[in-house]
């Protein structure tokens, strides 16, 4: 038996206490992360110190200040971030994450494919994140992804999430937004997923537990172009929408039967007794059955009554 001691084995995310040497890597950190207790213990040395990849993802809905906490989050930690990484497609975010990034590089994946109405948006991120977090373990950079609910999420995948920021509310006044911040903690044994806040003693040497993270706003130059490719981007893609729709009109009227075609197909199948019904006066074609059915127009289900009138032979009002 070895006379050596087991060596410790720390849970970096629950620890109290800041990693081991982490203070020489303090003229490393840029400004915003040093002013910031989890960043500066838990996020940025993920990626510079031990060379682990991050992913975040900040939920709210419209409005709420998530874009531009991701961008102020992103540039506070990756001086080297820019518009340029800010994705608004899993596509993009993939192409950008497989390309070769310097250490600890931020990539945002932006909502605007949920905002604009693409159902299909959550259905992809999940096998687009799923293949991501799989294959990027090894990379030391991070991701932040903004949408309106981390729930519709697969659970699979939201457990390789590191941290998750729930947007509570803003100051346009202050240009200052907040956010409830938690830790994600997966029990390896029984899949279950924990988020709990940061319990960390501080530089004044007393324990706290750590519920909120504010964001200022981003600087101007990175507001101004992103505002400007968001702009681009999702003019693109609401013409995409227009035209999608517009394809769907032209094909559901090519699709709508004409009169002489309804009239056909009633008396193919053999259901004209469907459209007889009963008044004071006698039997008469019920039109409005008709237009209930097929969705015609008043003058389409008078032609419509005319000709199966006629090729059934019927004595009806």
């Amino acid at each position: 038996m070895s006379s050596q001691s087991e060596p410790e084995i720390v849970d970096r995310m629950q620890s109290h206490a800041p990693p081991k040497n982490l203070s020489s890597h303090y003229s490393e950190m840029p400004d915003r992360v040093r002013e910031n207790l989890i960043l500066r213990r838990k996020i940025w040395p993920r990626m510079n110190v031990f060379n682990e990849n991050w992913m975040c993802f900040l939920a709210g809905e419209t409005g709420d200040g998530k874009s531009y906490a991701a961008l102020r989050l992103a540039e506070a930690l990756d001086p080297t971030f820019g518009p340029h990484r800010v994705t608004y497609s899993v596509e993009e975010f993939l192409e950008i994450a497989a390309s070769d990034l310097p250490e600890g590089a931020i990539i945002v994946l932006e909502e605007a494919g949920v905002a604009a109405g693409n159902r299909n948006w959550y259905t992809v991120a999940n096998q687009v994140l799923d293949a991501l977090t799989q294959t990027w373990r090894h990379r030391n950079n991070g991701a932040i992804m903004t949408a309106p609910d981390f729930d519709l999420i697969d659970s699979h995948v939201q457990r390789r999430f590191h941290h998750l920021g729930i947007m509570v509310g803003k100051d346009e006044s202050a240009g200052i937004s907040k956010a409830r911040w938690k830790y994600i903690q997966t029990n390896n044994e029984t899949g279950k997923m924990y988020k709990k806040y940061h319990r960390m003693i501080g530089d004044d040497g007393v324990l706290r537990r750590h519920k909120w993270m504010k964001f200022q706003l981003p600087t101007p130059e990175l507001v101004e172009e992103y505002e400007s490719t968001k702009g681009e981007f999702t003019d693109d893609l609401i013409d995409d929408l227009l035209e999608k729709v517009r394809a769907e009109s032209k094909e559901a009227e090519t699709e709508q039967l004409s009169p002489v075609q309804v009239a056909k197909e009633i008396l193919d199948e053999g259901r004209v007794e469907e459209y007889i019904s009963e008044a004071s006066g006698g039997e008469y074609f019920d039109r409005a059955l008709l237009k209930m059915d097929y969705g015609v127009s008043e003058d389409e289900s008078k032609q419509i009554k005319k000709y199966v009138v006629r090729e059934a032979d019927l004595d009806v009002m």
